[in-house]
């Protein structure tokens, strides 16, 4: 019998996306650093949206079907490469899709199909054992550059955990603990606290920036902080960790019209966005509309325009496709 769907985690992925495109309208404009009120954006979505996508991933993993699994993680990074490298051509940018060395947005990819590669290889380890183990190599991966970009390693070290962690988790009792009213103002408490530590203290926290995607070793850090990388990582982890759980706590476990459908559609919404996104940087328009604090909030809400386009249904091409045609024959009708 199928599970009753949690629309909770339709709404939270809607609006994680919002803020992965938002964080990466400010990040791929290479001049955000001289306005500190888009610096300090980011670093506020930077610090939550990718750990608690890889934690709601880890959610719903299912162990079946792992080959089907990689394989369509691993297709769509691919195609992810060849679409961004093509939508640069125009521009006068050399067509060179890189499949080895993932320094940009695919790398989510791959390090989606590594987790389930990984889980399958050590479903005999008992998964609490495992999650110590992988927490530890999560801390030490920083103390070397070695692995760079290459196929994400860096960052399905770092991030093993936090999917893993979701594997171990009941979603029904998260819903239930999550669902309780008096969470609701100490998590907004919690949201608001942190947005306001980063404005008022921000020449501080914007040195941890580094740590927040995942990729960087502590070498990174500035002002000699390199040397508590591992306590700053474990820092890091806990700030994602609380502030994902204030933002389950906020979001709404009811069936919201367009946000709950579109956010089981996030897939296809990461695919396209950073075409879209280079179009807009590209062209001049993203230097244009970033010249004010009123233009640079305009800017800024036309990352959720582009996350309500890129959620209807023609965009769900090729990501659906792929989903589709690598199905095994038990696994389609399934809604997660």
């Amino acid at each position: 019998m199928e599970k009753k769907r949690i629309y909770k985690y339709d709404n939270l992925k809607f609006l994680l996306i919002i803020l992965v495109i938002v964080g990466h309208m400010i990040d791929f404009f290479n001049g955000y650093k001289q306005y500190d009120d888009l610096f300090m954006i980011r670093t506020f979505i930077y610090s939550v949206h990718m750990p608690a996508f890889i934690f709601l991933s880890g959610l719903f993993y299912k162990e079946k079907d792992t080959a089907v699994k990689a394989f369509q993680f691993f297709s769509i990074g691919i195609l992810m490469h060849v679409a961004n490298s093509l939508s640069l051509i125009p521009f006068g940018y050399a067509f060179k899709p890189s499949i080895l060395t993932v320094p940009g947005v695919p790398w989510y990819m791959y390090a989606m199909a590594f987790f389930y590669i990984i889980m399958y290889l050590l479903r005999s380890v008992n998964k609490k054992q495992l999650l110590v183990i992988s927490s530890i190599l999560s801390l030490l991966i920083g103390c070397t550059a070695q692995l760079g970009d290459f196929l994400s390693l860096t960052r399905v070290i770092v991030f093993f955990p936090v999917f893993l962690l979701g594997t171990l988790t009941d979603r029904d009792k998260l819903v239930k603990t999550t669902d309780k009213l008096w969470l609701k103002l100490p998590a907004l408490a919690v949201i608001a606290g942190w947005a306001a530590l980063i404005i008022t203290k921000f020449n501080n926290i914007k040195k941890l920036a580094p740590l927040f995607s995942g990729k960087n070793a502590y070498e990174k850090l500035s002002g000699g902080l390199s040397v508590y990388g591992i306590p700053l990582r474990m820092l890091v982890f806990f700030i994602a960790f609380v502030f994902c759980f204030s933002l389950l706590c906020l979001v709404p476990n009811k069936k919201i019209p367009l946000i709950s459908v579109f956010g089981s559609r996030t897939l296809q919404v990461y695919f396209w966005h950073s075409p879209v996104i280079f179009i807009i940087i590209q062209t001049g328009l993203a230097a244009e509309m970033t010249t004010s604090i009123k233009r640079r909030l305009v800017y800024l809400a036309l990352g959720i325009v582009i996350a309500f386009v890129l959620s209807l249904k023609p965009f769900g091409f090729p990501t659906n496709q792929i989903i589709k045609h690598s199905k095994s024959p038990e696994s389609k009708g399934e809604v997660r």
